[in-house]
Parts: C-alpha cells; structure tokens; sequence
C-alpha cells in the first residue's frame, strides 16, 4: 500500500527546506516564513497527517501512526535531489526527527522545537513530569467520551499554548481545533508516548547538524525532555530563548529568526561529511 499523499504548500528555489508544523496546527504556522526563506530555499510546508487537508487514513492506530507519517513525508520529498533541511516544531520536531533517521544520509540539517517526545521522561527522576502530561491527556480524553471536543481542545491549548492565546483564539479556530480533536488526542499525540528515541541516535546523525530549540516559560516536561534528548543526540545545540513559550516560533519570532538563520548558514557552510 503507497503511504498516504499530504497537503503540502510549496514556495521557492534552491535545497529543500521541509517545515512541519505543531500538533492542532497546519501548514498556515509556517506560511509568514516562506517571504523570508524562499530566495534561498524551496520552502515545503505539508499539513500533517490528521491535519488541515491531510486526512488520516481510515483505522489508523497509535502504535503504527509515526512510520506512516514518516513514510507519507518521504513521498512529499520524492522529487527532491537535494538533501532536505528539516525544521520541525513540537509534534511536528518529532516527525522531522523520525524522518532524519530514517534516511539520515538525505538530511542536510535537523532543527528541533521542543519535540513532545514523552518516553524520555520514562524513569525514575522525571517520571512527574510524565504524569504531568498524562494527566492533561487523560483529562482530554475524558472530554471526549463526555461528547465535548472543546472542551478537550481548550484544556489541550491552554496547557502548552497559554492561556492568553487560547482567549484570543477566534471562535472559528476553536471549532477547528474541536473537529480534529479524537484524531489527535487518540492518534496523534497517543503515538507519543510509544515512539522512543533509538540509544544509537546521535551515532546514526552525527553527520547531521543539529539544533535543539525550547523556550524558558514552556512548561516543564518539554523543557526536560529538550535536555534528556540532548544526551541521546551530543553533537547537537541546545538554544534556549528564556521569555519565551512552547509555540515560540509564532509568538517569538524575531527572537527564533535569528536561531533559524544561524542554523542553515552553519549548515550550508558545513562541507559535506566524508
């Protein structure tokens, strides 16, 4: 069976740069990049599987969810001859991660935004922080079967958005995020609990530059989690931008531009490993 085609928006010239966006979001977090980036890169920002106008395939589960996806993103980048700078933030980090070591020889660099990666929390010193996600997750699920999507969609935002962006959040949007709800609490976010990072990661990326980006006010699971995949990938950067919040690269942008830049000027710089 082919893996599943993305909705992908498509801007540009020059290497690949994939962009993949936050669990409940869609190709549009990207879009204010595209002006910025495109004179120098082919700007490719698909809707996640389960997002914007990517449907899930029917009767997909949790545990087979993340080499789906990964497969559906290596159809977006059939095409490309190039290797692909991955920028990938929360849900979407960790699919850009996935993705990297599945093919790490196609991957020109690797940036990272607090990839919600919950078995690194799996052990006796954070295993608060792993409730801590737990609890917010059942609490959502429990929305679900009590036939209240929002309700579900508003404890999931106000968790890792804030509470400011969940006020200011038109109606509209709400509701969206409200229909992708099950898909994403019972799917999506579920298969991150599953997915572990391989012992021998940064062995199989060590030729792929690597930042890692969290912010100073995200809550406290992503924030360690951002340490603990640190261990698992050495050579990588771990950039912290201290007033900022899990969705950062929308609401911090002229603090992340700058991260973003540095990274594809060092990695372009980079000679080729050998």
């Amino acid at each position: 069976m082919s893996p599943p085609r993305l909705h992908c928006a498509r801007s540009g010239n020059g290497p690949p740069l994939l962009l993949l966006h936050a669990g409940a979001g869609s190709h549009l977090q990207w879009l204010p990049y595209f002006h910025r980036f495109e004179r120098q890169f082919l700007c490719l920002a698909p809707d996640l599987l389960g997002h914007g106008a990517s449907p899930s395939p029917p009767g997909l589960m949790a545990a087979d969810f993340v080499p789906v996806l990964v497969a559906a993103l290596e159809r977006v980048l059939a095409d490309q001859r190039e290797p692909v700078h991955i920028v990938g933030h929360s849900y979407g980090a960790a699919a850009g991660l996935f993705l990297a070591l599945r093919a790490p020889e196609r991957v020109a660099s690797l940036l990272m935004v607090e990839p919600p990666l919950f078995t690194l929390l799996a052990n006796d010193t954070d295993r608060p922080l792993l409730t801590e996600v737990e609890q917010i997750e059942l609490a959502c699920r429990m929305a679900l079967l009590a036939g209240d999507p929002l309700r579900a969609s508003e404890l999931f935002a106000r968790y890792w958005s804030g509470d400011a962006l969940w006020e200011a959040l038109p109606t509209v949007f709400r509701n969206l995020l409200a229909e992708g709800a099950r898909g994403r609490h019972e799917v999506g976010i579920a298969s991150m609990f599953l997915v572990d990072v391989p012992a021998d990661a940064g062995e199989r990326l060590s030729a792929v530059p690597i930042t890692l980006v969290r912010g100073g006010r995200s809550p406290a699971p992503p924030r360690r989690i951002a340490e603990r995949l640190i261990e698992r990938l050495p050579h990588a950067q771990l950039v912290t931008l201290a007033e900022a919040g899990h969705m950062l690269p929308s609401t911090h942008t002229p603090e992340f531009l700058p991260v973003l830049r540095a990274h594809l000027a060092a990695a372009t710089a980079a000679p080729p490993p050998a």
